[in-house]
């Protein structure tokens, strides 16, 4: 229960830290900020607010720091460890040029999930928005989701009975084996709403793919329209890395709850 080290972290405008991910040998801290001077001198705002992340050591000093920024207003909400070192970050941006320019703006704020190494370089962009805003707010992943195929697997599955198809979509893999490509998030939304509910699921283990990289996870889902007592009939979802996540094939979800997967 000791303070170990306090630092602070900041310049003369305004600057938010909004999650922090502890790692064995110290600290992520990301968050954003509309300053220029002090802290962020070097990070170089770029207009509006600039996403930033920035790694402590363990006795509190700077390991590195990362700005991510366009003109408009760029923000990091949460941020999340994998086990190879890299990290998985979430936020919004109106942005649609420099670190931005690979994924545009759709209108208003997008949603943004970014890959950082394990020095803080930025290793893939993904975009995620409509015409309105669309906001990725601080992850609900719990645990490892965000580390191993099994745990991404159960966090789709988990919003796909919640119905909230929304934070499942990002979970899904842009590409699949045969290239089949995953649906804009409207068409997504009615196929997954016209799907069968899931009463429980259970996942029951991981095996290699035929793919290279790629993982058979295997569930065992009950439809919430099955006689009390039948158990649950076993699923193969297909995952396959993009970046530093694993992502759910999106036929084998549609298979799994009854849509038109193979």
């Amino acid at each position: 229960g000791n303070v170990s080290w306090i630092r602070q972290f900041g310049g003369s405008g305004i600057d938010n830290a909004n999650s922090v991910a502890a790692v064995s040998d110290g600290c992520v801290v990301v968050g954003r900020s509309n300053s220029k001077d002090n802290s962020f001198a070097s990070l170089g705002n770029q207009g509006g607010y600039d996403a930033y992340a920035v790694k402590y050591s363990s006795s509190g000093s700077i390991a590195w720091q990362t700005p991510f920024r366009g003109y408009q207003d760029d923000t990091f909400t949460s941020i999340a460890p994998v086990s190879d070192g890299s990290f998985v970050v979430c936020g919004y941006s109106a942005s649609n040029n420099r670190d931005l320019k690979t994924v545009g703006n759709k209108g208003g704020a997008d949603g943004i999930i970014v890959t950082l190494g394990a020095t803080g370089q930025v290793t893939s962009v993904e975009g995620y928005g409509g015409s309105s805003h669309d906001l990725l707010e601080p992850m609900e992943f719990v645990g490892d989701c965000v580390i191993t195929p099994t745990a991404i697997a159960d966090c789709v599955l988990g919003h796909m009975q919640r119905g909230e198809y929304d934070k499942a979509y990002p979970l899904i893999a842009e590409l699949e084996q045969g290239g089949a490509q995953k649906p804009d998030y409207a068409s997504f939304e009615t196929e997954a709403a016209a799907l069968d509910r899931i009463r429980s699921y259970s996942i029951k283990g991981e095996r290699a793919g035929e793919e290279s990289g790629a993982i058979i996870v295997t569930a065992e889902i009950t439809k919430a329209d099955a006689a009390a007592g039948q158990r649950g009939q076993r699923h193969a979802l297909s995952l396959k890395p993009e970046g530093s996540i694993y992502k759910v094939g999106y036929t084998s979800l549609l298979s799994a709850l009854g849509g038109n997967g193979e």
